[in-house]
């Protein structure tokens, strides 16, 4: 299982990159042909990191569900779920 674990924590932190890479890249084409000002777009600014948080921890949550050690040890030992 500790074979398993690190490669849980690579698929992690390999998707914790992506929702970055996505929503700095959306922020990117959002505000292209705009000045952002963070005195008039602090407000968008915050809501932005904040749900990039969430999303993480959303991906976190999730990818224990998923791969929780009872269920994979369900699997390899090939019991029916």
């Amino acid at each position: 299982m500790q074979f398993l674990h690190s490669h849980l924590e690579l698929l992690f932190w390999l998707g914790v990159f992506v929702i970055i890479f996505f929503y700095v890249g959306f922020l990117y084409m959002r505000f292209r042909y705009e000045n952002f000002d963070f005195s008039k777009h602090k407000f968008i600014a915050i809501i932005y990191i904040v749900l990039m948080v969430l999303t993480i921890v959303v991906w976190r949550y999730l990818l224990g569900i998923v791969f929780n050690e009872k269920f994979l040890e369900m699997i390899i030992t090939n019991i029916e779920v």
